[in-house]
């Protein structure tokens, strides 16, 4: 496509805040365009991610939403670019699981087994907004399981890693 050469060779670091509300506005919510506005995400963490880093509380859910389109080519989009943006997100503790947590977005039978496995977790690092986001589509649909072990391991998880938030600003989204 034109348009990935010119966001190689022109856009900064500094253009990422203006392109990104773009980017995430749906517009005609043809497939055509949803496949593009995947793609930019991906090519936008690969060459900027500290700038996309900033911006998850905002690109996950827009992202999350299309790994649910009924085209393929856009779900597989998707679901790239939902692992090309996690992988921004620089949390030590959560780092290992995107994989996991991006495969629940797209499977929510996964999401018990992920639940547990995230309940075991010892975190120590200090917990910031892009780690907030990366987990909140798990966490989500943790609390919104009938079964009382997984909200149960939910709110555990949540306690964990509230424990490690400094700063109030970085929960507010």
């Amino acid at each position: 496509f034109p348009y990935t050469t010119l966001f190689r060779s022109k856009v900064t670091a500094n253009g990422v805040s203006f392109i990104l509300p773009a980017i995430l506005e749906e517009g005609e919510n043809k497939w055509q365009s949803n496949l593009v506005r995947c793609e930019l995400f991906s090519l936008l963490a690969s060459k900027h991610p500290a700038q996309i880093q900033l911006g998850l509380t905002t690109i996950i859910p827009c992202v999350a939403g299309l790994m649910w389109d009924v085209k393929p080519q856009v779900k597989e989009a998707a679901t790239k670019a939902m692992n090309d943006v996690c992988e921004t997100m620089d949390n030590r503790d959560v780092k290992g699981f995107v994989p996991s947590i991006v495969h629940c977005i797209g499977h929510p039978e996964t999401v018990a087994e992920t639940v547990h496995k995230l309940a075991g977790v010892v975190f120590v690092s200090e917990v910031y907004s892009s780690a907030l986001a990366v987990m909140a589509p798990l966490l989500k649909r943790g609390f919104d399981d009938k079964t009382v072990s997984i909200i149960r391991n939910t709110a555990r998880i949540v306690e964990n890693m509230a424990k490690l938030v400094d700063d109030p600003y970085e929960v507010e989204p």
